[in-house]
């Protein structure tokens, strides 16, 4: 029997700290709005999904795997009362009243040595109105993430 089992790890040779740091919010900056852009402007968790083209010709089962995580995590978000938006856009305009921070959504914040041998990415961007959006990778997020960000008391 085959085994049906989908497992995540870091690339070899990096830390979870060096992973974590390539999904700083920096990474995905872009400089003037885009056409096409979401726009948000309240406390919310977006749930950034890769489209069919960055997709290709990905095996379905790890694709299946990839999606029930990520419904997980946005249980786990929904879990707290945080709004949750859906999104397999390029391009969002997060409006606080620190700041706007126009993000482009697809692009590769990895080094260029790791893109080949990782999946499209699957991103969570947490934001509320009075704080800097963070922008954590969906298989990386946990509770103690999202009860800090929103400063949920335990």
């Amino acid at each position: 029997m085959k085994n049906q089992g989908i497992y995540w790890a870091l690339p070899l040779g990096t830390t979870l700290d060096e992973y974590k740091a390539m999904y700083k919010l920096e990474n995905y900056r872009c400089e003037t709005p885009q056409f096409g852009t979401d726009y948000v402007n309240f406390d919310c968790a977006v749930i950034s999904s890769p489209d069919s083209d960055q997709l290709g010709d990905m095996d379905p089962e790890i694709i299946s795997a990839a999606k029930n995580n990520l419904e997980m995590v946005t249980r786990m978000i929904r879990s707290y009362g945080i709004r949750t938006i859906n999104t397999t856009g390029q391009y969002i305009n997060l409006k606080g009243d620190k700041g706007v921070w126009e993000l482009d959504l697809k692009k590769n914040s990895l080094p260029r040595d790791l893109r080949m041998d990782l999946f499209p990415e699957w991103k969570v961007i947490l934001f509320k109105v009075t704080k800097e959006p963070i922008v954590l990778r969906d298989v990386l997020i946990t509770k103690h993430d999202v009860e800090n960000y929103f400063e949920i008391a335990k």
